[in-house]
């Protein structure tokens, strides 16, 4: 059994690629939607800045001598402001289409460390990317919390956001929209769709803000 103290607020990331402690590039994002809807992976997030979180990323990192990439996960604290640790991944992560499209394309840079030894720094990023993954990620959010529907219509209209939905190379497209009736379903028999971890023991109307 495993207990943890539910943290209210919006999830967000600190990526980074590390030479022996040094960054080399740096790239942070907030979530728009995740899933689960109590805090999971992705399903919409936007580029972000903050010298705050870089900072926090930065120090962590460097104290750890890190070497390779890392997502430093945070959740800013809906109740004091301040950004709470969740995990560090010590590899490529879910959202990593989102930083690419922003102008940090981290597996290129770690290919070219691991061949030559360095990179030129990238420390500056498109701040106002979106990005969206349809099938089944934000769906799962959708049928979730259906309330989001509204800004789920109008991020797909959005021209500044992408999504992982390729036209020339659509194959692995249709094979995402094909499984996605199987996963509902399966959530849906498992009685794990909106709350798949099991809903958080919170203060009375802190949770119903906490999803706003």
């Amino acid at each position: 059994m495993l207990i943890q103290e539910y943290v209210p607020g919006a999830g967000y990331g600190f990526y980074g690629l590390f030479q022996h402690g040094k960054p080399k590039a740096i790239f942070m994002h907030k979530r728009r939607r995740e899933f689960p809807v109590t805090g999971g992976a992705s399903t919409a997030a936007e580029s972000y800045y903050d010298e705050d979180l870089k900072e926090q990323g930065i120090r962590l990192l460097s104290a750890l001598q890190w070497h390779g990439v890392a997502m430093v996960e945070m959740k800013r604290d809906r109740r004091d402001g301040e950004y709470k640790l969740m995990e560090i991944n010590p590899k490529f992560w879910g959202s990593l289409d989102l930083s690419i499209q922003a102008g940090v394309n981290f597996p290129y840079l770690t290919a070219r460390m691991a061949l030559y030894g360095d990179v030129d720094p990238v420390m500056e990023y498109d701040r106002q990317m979106k990005f969206c993954w349809p099938f089944p990620q934000d769906l799962l959010h959708m049928l979730a919390r259906p309330k989001s529907i509204g800004q789920i219509f109008v991020d797909l209209v959005d021209p500044k956001m992408k999504t992982n939905l390729c036209f020339s190379d659509f194959l692995p497209n249709l094979y995402l929209i094909g499984m996605t009736p199987f996963v509902i379903a399966s959530r849906l028999l498992k009685r794990r769709l909106r709350f798949p971890h099991g809903k958080p023991e919170v203060p009375h109307g802190q949770f119903r803000s906490s999803r706003s």
